[in-house]
């Protein structure tokens, strides 16, 4: 059984953000399904039943906004909110059962706004000297 919760209307409008919890599901897995830098480091892949709307805009998916996954952290997201692409280091494989796979990806995959702007925000490596 599934419900979807909703923050209340000004958390909303702030944070732009829905909250989609299995019922009964584990508190590590509840809060990365609401903070998205809990959501990168325990990546999960959000499923269809889950959730009926954007989990970052809340725009209800349907023919005109289809459902789409954010590789880094499986959050799922509408076409607006995961327009970039990025080569991961740690991603989430797109057939079931949705495995972490923990090595550089071989090509740039769908990354939602959260965490393009997180791996942006982060400093790059420093090269080896």
């Amino acid at each position: 059984m599934f419900i979807l919760l909703r923050r209340d209307p000004e958390a909303a409008r702030n944070e732009k953000s829905v909250l989609c919890v299995r019922i009964g599901q584990a508190p590590d897995a509840a809060e990365a399904s609401t903070n998205p830098a809990a959501a990168r480091a325990n990546p999960r892949w959000v499923r269809s039943t889950e959730c009926t709307g954007c989990m970052l805009c809340q725009r209800a998916f349907g023919m005109m906004s289809p459902k789409h996954h954010c590789r880094r952290c499986g959050w799922a997201v509408c076409g607006s909110c995961s327009p970039n692409k990025l080569v991961l280091d740690q991603w989430l494989e797109e057939e079931k059962p949705h495995v972490v796979q923990k090595m550089t990806s071989s090509e740039p995959l769908r990354v939602c706004t959260n965490c393009h702007g997180a791996a942006m925000a982060s400093p790059e490596p420093e090269p080896a000297q």
